[in-house]
């Protein structure tokens, strides 16, 4: 996804980045369209916010299941 958006970003004239934070964890989304609730989603919503434009960080129990499988 990072790599895409810098492919964008190279061809626009506006500056194009994102952040991004991934964790692992149950969350409930509600069928009436109202916002998704759970400390997965709180806590990746943390990671996002300490990460710099273009990084993507990785909580901890997700780290744990994807490590041997991912390059960081």
């Amino acid at each position: 996804m990072q790599e895409r958006l810098l492919g964008l970003s190279e061809g626009s004239q506006i500056p194009l980045a994102a952040r991004v934070g991934i964790t692992s964890g149950e969350v409930l989304v509600p069928a009436d369209g109202s916002s998704i609730i759970g400390d997965a989603m709180n806590t990746a919503s943390r990671l996002q916010s300490g990460a710099a434009s273009g990084e993507v960080w990785i909580g901890e129990p997700t780290w744990d299941l994807v490590r041997d499988a991912v390059v960081v």
